[in-house]
């Protein structure tokens, strides 16, 4: 399948292992199918598999993960690019228990940046990661970042919770989330307290907030004698 000899080669392997009936199997050809130019180098058109190889990858997610999660870090390759919104409640249910939380938080952010209204499963899904201590905090971190420039107060909500968190890592990225444009103006005096309490050493994140805080707000435009 990586090395074929012709076009009509490449498309009989890709098809046998998609459609094995094998997990392991299953999992490499969704690998090769999120790969870079992993069909169209050989003449194979994507779209052309795109239904068929989604509907694996949910088959493939809804099952119990085993050994180290490849299956489901394979899954999760192909959501990330091609999961609709109807995905949305697999995709919160299988954040809870995935056990490759990396793969499967960016997978999260990728659908919730591409769909128009981010989905309130998931943004509660990713909130639960956030105040879950079992978890670790690179990938609670991570669960912050994922509800970044999203214009939904359910994900708004989320990052105000989050700021208020006795961690300051967690505290951090949350703040850091309320510093986009159409969040800043709204949220400058809670933030201002919040940096008030970091100790000058919080990190290079931490200062991206300061250096927000410290912007001046733009002058709003009007004809000469309006008011500001």
């Amino acid at each position: 399948m990586r090395t074929p000899t012709g076009e009509a080669v490449h498309r009989r392997a890709f098809r046998t292992l998609l459609h094995s009936g094998r997990t392991a199997a299953v999992g490499i050809a969704l690998d090769h199918f999120v790969m870079a130019d992993g069909l169209t180098r050989f003449g194979m058109e994507v779209e052309r598999y795109t239904a068929d190889v989604l509907a694996l990858a949910r088959h493939l997610l809804r099952l119990a993960p085993r050994d180290d999660g490849a299956v489901h870090a394979s899954a999760w390759g192909v959501l990330a690019e091609h999961a609709g919104p109807a995905d949305a409640p697999l995709i919160a249910e299988a954040l809870l228990g995935t056990p490759v939380l990396d793969r499967a938080v960016h997978a999260a952010r990728r659908c919730l940046e591409r769909w128009t209204v981010p989905s309130p499963e998931i943004v509660r899904a990713l909130e639960t990661l956030i105040f879950d201590t079992g978890k670790s905090l690179d990938d609670r971190e991570d669960c912050v970042t994922a509800l970044f420039d999203l214009p939904s107060p359910d994900v708004t909500a989320v990052l105000l919770a989050a700021v208020r968190s006795p961690e300051l890592p967690i505290q951090i990225e949350a703040a850091v989330g309320l510093t986009f444009d159409h969040l800043l103006d709204d949220h400058r005096e809670l933030l201002a307290d919040v940096v008030a309490s970091w100790p000058q050493d919080a990190g290079y994140r931490a200062g991206i907030v300061r250096s927000e805080l410290a912007r001046e707000r733009p002058s709003r435009s009007g004809p000469p004698g309006a008011p500001a």
